[in-house]
């Protein structure tokens, strides 16, 4: 748990907001983000989030997809300047793991 003063220093050094809200998919949703800073060139990457893991600003994402018969991992930080769009595509409802149903 963080405190106040250092949640401020972390929105600092992020270039974001302490209080901006976050667009936080859902495991299972499908969505798109645009990434990308700087000189270097941007990408697009379409895919299901398959896990999230909540700390504040240092919130991620795991977004899988299928590219070329090969699944494509990539985690994402939230809150990262790189991050130039996110956009959920489609809620689902899917909130449990496979093996964790009663």
């Amino acid at each position: 748990m963080a405190t106040p003063a250092l949640r401020v220093l972390e929105a600092a050094a992020m270039g974001a907001a302490p209080g901006a809200p976050c667009i936080c998919p859902r495991i299972g949703d499908a969505v798109a983000v645009g990434a990308g800073s700087g000189g270097r060139r941007g990408y697009a990457f379409d895919g299901v989030v398959i896990a999230r893991r909540r700390r504040g600003l240092n919130t991620t994402i795991v977004v899988r997809r299928d590219h070329a018969g090969f699944r494509v991992d990539l985690t994402l930080r939230l809150h990262a300047q790189a991050i130039v769009t996110q956009d959920v595509r489609l809620r689902t409802g899917a909130q449990l793991a496979s093996g964790s149903r009663p």
